[in-house]
């Protein structure tokens, strides 16, 4: 009801729509600036995550507003949001370590760190890349 009353004449589910095919517009734009390159950003996966967690946030609010089930569209959305989500907390943690001083601890144990994150970085970017692939077809 109160999302109606702002809506100034125009019908929730009209207005609900409208604003899922926004959000569904951004996303492909989004995720096909991200595949475009032969290689993937760190900033543009992380533009594709945020405009996949908007879609996904306004289908699971205006689901019982809007027709046609978006069950499959969420569950996709939140799959890829979970792939994505896994490189950037690798990325963050790459970042974190390479920013902090480690008096402590011996070099080698950082460095092998360090090794151990850029490796599971280019795996998660590669599925990344390749779900984001898959959004921007």
């Amino acid at each position: 009801a109160t999302l109606e009353s702002s809506c100034n004449e125009l019908p929730i589910r009209e207005f609900a729509e409208d604003r899922v095919r926004r959000a569904q517009r951004a996303l492909k734009k989004r995720s096909r600036y991200a595949s475009r390159n032969e290689t993937t950003h760190e900033e543009d996966l992380h533009d594709v995550r945020k405009a996949g967690k908007k879609l996904r946030y306004l289908l699971e609010f205006f689901q019982p507003v809007i027709k046609d089930g978006h069950d499959r569209t969420i569950k996709e959305l939140t799959s890829v949001q979970n792939k994505l989500g896994q490189f950037n907390d690798i990325a963050a943690s790459e970042t974190l370590i390479r920013g902090t001083s480690f008096n402590d601890v011996p070099p080698e144990v950082v460095q092998e760190s360090l090794q151990w994150l850029e490796k599971q970085k280019c795996r998660r970017m590669r599925a990344a890349s390749r779900r984001v692939r898959a959004i921007a077809s």
